[in-house]
Parts: structure tokens; C-alpha cells; sequence
């Protein structure tokens, strides 16, 4: 299957993959030509993708879910048989969203299985609203409307906590057969809390020099200026600055011989309160290069395969998509396991997460099926065509895995999006 390009806009920042490189050679790392890209001048604000599906639900009558079967087939979960025109073209426009540009999405479309649900995706949020609120419980780690069963499931460590919670969400008008628990342990983030960094060369690890946390380097940005463009940004995650949730003015290096300073921390979302407790859409942050440091737009580094952090080449960047509906096929380059291909398991989960001390739920976020490692908190996640297998598109930033799945846990580009409060990048 091919997945459709957009351009990357986020309000004043417009986002591009920097040169994001790990290697165990000695060898200087190549230069690596700019990109061109230009600004896209249609924007919109930020939202997830639970308020996208909402919205589709509203459109297009008993809508309850949408992914991608194994084969890649897209597959249409609906409380109503058969689907009119109108519906079939609503579904185009948000798949043109949500896949990349080469996509013809007419046969996509025309060839889609529909299968029965109970409920539709409005009603199901209603409920879902409830269930969320269970989330500030010590014992609750997850809650999502499953793509798969039609049911909000909700991941406790303890299935023994299940039959009590049950009963306080039906007490509430959620019926029981739309309720589902599975054991599910915390999710943790994937800094690397070391104070000395391996492999000592530069480019794609970088270290937060407060705490010694490595991290690895994601998303260039841009600003634009009454003077023009300022390139002197990028993004990584939140939790690997100071602290999460508030610009302390973090210094962050480029491991190497000698340590280098890269930038320092610039922007990073404040908590807001959400029926959990405290929330962030995105576990994002962006730092400003130092004017010193060199750097590249619009390309990615690549490397062999899983833990192998040998360059082996660079590729332009594409362009980006607003995130990725369940089995779409995905890749993450990090600095701890280098270049790992999974798919997108489910796409819009909400997270409990306990950060130095402060428990936090990070909105709609997608898991994956990649394999991850500690330092890998910040890489990018990147669509691949298969048609072109040099040609990514960005997705979202890695932050985390879940201890008792193993899923790996990434925010997308219209999460980064809704938590900056930045406009929206729109499909040229």
C-alpha cells in the first residue's frame, strides 16, 4: 500500500526532519543538501484524531471505525448496511489526511470491506468521556474505542480492580457489553539516563546536559520572521527537558570527544486539566540550535536495520501526514536501536504516565509494534511508500513503550500540532 504526503506547518513553526545521524564510525559525517520545501499558506488548528473520527461520525451515518487489515485493505466498521456516495467522498477527504500523496484513493476507497458495529463512534465517545475520568485511578493505564471490537477498552495493571470499575461505569449509563478491561502495565518513557553517552560520535543522540538524559534528535522546524525564515529549530520530547511541562532553559550537547552544545530549550507546553486529572496531547519540545551549529533540512539518516547505528545513507523528506490510522506500516529511527519497522497497533489511545514524580495523561497517542530502547525518546517516525523506499514521510516522535506489551508509544503531527497551538500543515 502507498500513504499521501502533506506539508508540515505548525502555526510560526513549519517542521522538517534534521539530519538526524548515529554511527560508530571515526569517519566525519558527510554534508547532506538542503531540502526545498515551501510554506503551505492554508492552515487550520490543531486536533486529534479522536476529534477527527468525531466529526466523521457526525458526517457520515453510523460510522463507528476505520484502519487497514493486514493485507492493507481498508476496512469500514458501520452500525447501517451499505454507504451512499456522499459518505464515500466524506471518507476520501479524511483519508487524503491520514495517507500519502501517491495514494489513488478511489480504489482504495471502492474496494473497502464494511463491517458490523453496535455502535456508532458518537455514541461511543459519549461514554468514552466517563471511561477516560478512570484514568486518574492509581491502577488504570490506558483507555481507548477500540478500532477492532466496537468497545472502549481500558488497560489496568490488576484485572481484580475490573468488576469495581465496571460497576462505577455503568452506574453512569455506560452498558456493560461496551465496556472491555485488559491487563495492561504503565507506560514508560525511553530516555536514557546515563551520564556517559555511547557511541561518542554525533548527530542523532543529544544529551540534556541538567540531567543526563540521552535523547535523540527529531524534527527540524523554521520559524518565519519580519526578517525572513529562521531555520534554528528542532523538536524532541517534552520529558527530556529539565522538567515537563515548563521552559527551564535545558542545554542540550552532541556527544562526542568533546561535548558540544547543541541548543537550548525554548518551548515546551504547560500541563491543562482534562476529566483525567492533567494532560498534554504531545510529549513534545522544541530547542534552538546554537548559532554555531550546523545543520541540514528536510533529510532523514537511515540506517542498516534494528541496533545497528551504521549510516547508511540519507533520504529527503517528503513532506508529512496528520498521523496514521490503525495498520498503517511505520518505521523509527532512534539512537538506541538505530532503524525499526513495526505498525501502527492502535491509533488513538489516551496514557497515563508518572514523569520524575508528576502522573500526567498524554491524549489520543498511537502505539506500534516497532522495537525501541532506551535514548530512543525523541526519533522520528516516518511512513515509508513502498513503491520508494527513499522517500519517508514523517508521522510523529517515539517517546515511550508500554512495560507489560511491549507497544511502542509515539505522538503524531497533529498531536505535536493541538499541544504547540500552532496552524495545521494542510495536503497541497
Amino acid at each position: 500500500m502507498v500513504f499521501p504526503y502533506q506539508q508540515l506547518r505548525v502555526g510560526r513553526f513549519t517542521l522538517f526532519v534534521a539530519s538526524i545521524v548515529a554511527c560508530t564510525s571515526s569517519e566525519p559525517v558527510a554534508s547532506v543538501p538542503n531540502n526545498g520545501m515551501t510554506l503551505d499558506a492554508k492552515v487550520r488548528r490543531g486536533a486529534t484524531l479522536h476529534d477527527e473520527l468525531l466529526q466523521l461520525s457526525r458526517d457520515v451515518p453510523g460510522f463507528a471505525a476505520i484502519y487497514y487489515d493486514s493485507l492493507g485493505g481498508l476496512v469500514v466498521r458501520s452500525t447501517v448496511q451499505g454507504i451512499s456516495d456522499a459518505s464515500r467522498s466524506r471518507l476520501k477527504s479524511f483519508l487524503r489526511r491520514y495517507t500519502t500523496a501517491s495514494v489513488d484513493l478511489d480504489p482504495l476507497v471502492a474496494g473497502m470491506r464494511i463491517l458490523p458495529a453496535v455502535w456508532d463512534y458518537s455514541t461511543l465517545a459519549v461514554w468514552y468521556e466517563e471511561a477516560r475520568s478512570a484514568l486518574s485511578k492509581a491502577d488504570v493505564n490506558s483507555t481507548r474505542i477500540d478500532e477492532y471490537t466496537n468497545q472502549i477498552v481500558i488497560g489496568v495493571s490488576d484485572l481484580s480492580s475490573a468488576s469495581q470499575l465496571a460497576a462505577d461505569l455503568t452506574r453512569r449509563g455506560v452498558p456493560a457489553g461496551a465496556l472491555r478491561f485488559e491487563q495492561m502495565g504503565p507506560a514508560v518513557l525511553d530516555a536514557s539516563l546515563t551520564d556517559a553517552v555511547r557511541p561518542r560520535v554525533g548527530g542523532l543522540r543529544i544529551t540534556n546536559a541538567n540531567i543526563s538524559a540521552s535523547c535523540t534528535l527529531g524534527f527540524k522546524a523554521y520559524i518565519l520572521t519580519e526578517s525572513g525564515y529562521d531555520f534554528r529549530y528542532f523538536l524532541t520530547n517534552a520529558h527530556c527537558m529539565t522538567i515537563t511541562g515548563e521552559v527551564t532553559g535545558s542545554l542540550f550537547l552532541q556527544p562526542g570527544f568533546y561535548q558540544t552544545q547543541v541548543g537550548v530549550e525554548v518551548e515546551n507546553p504547560p500541563f491543562f486539566p482534562c476529566t483525567a486529572g492533567q494532560c498534554r496531547y504531545a510529549d513534545v519540545a522544541v530547542v534552538q540550535y546554537d548559532d554555531t551549529v550546523t545543520h541540514s533540512l528536510g533529510v532523514v539518516a537511515r540506517t542498516p536495520g534494528p541496533n545497528n547505528l551504521l549510516i547508511s545513507g540519507f533520504t529527503n523528506i517528503q513532506g508529512g501526514i496528520e498521523g496514521a490510522i490503525a495498520g498503517t506500516p511505520v518505521k523509527k529511527i532512534g539512537a538506541a536501536t538505530g532503524e525499526t519497522s513495526g505498525s501502527i497497533v492502535n491509533a488513538c489511545v489516551d496514557l497515563s504516565v508518572t514523569d520524575r514524580g508528576i502522573t500526567y495523561t498524554l491524549l489520543c497517542q498511537e502505539q506500534a509494534s516497532y522495537a525501541r530502547g532506551e535514548g530512543d525518546s525523541g526519533a522520528p517516525v516516518i511512513v515509508v511508500d513502498p513503491r520508494d523506499p527513499n522517500a519517508p514521510y514523517p508521522v510523529g516522535l517515539h517517546w515511550g513503550h508500554n512495560i507489560s506489551t511491549g507497544r511502542a508509544n509515539l505522538s503524531t503531527m497533529n498531536n505535536i500540532h493541538a499541544d504547540l497551538g500552532y496552524d495545521r500543515y494542510q495536503v497541497q
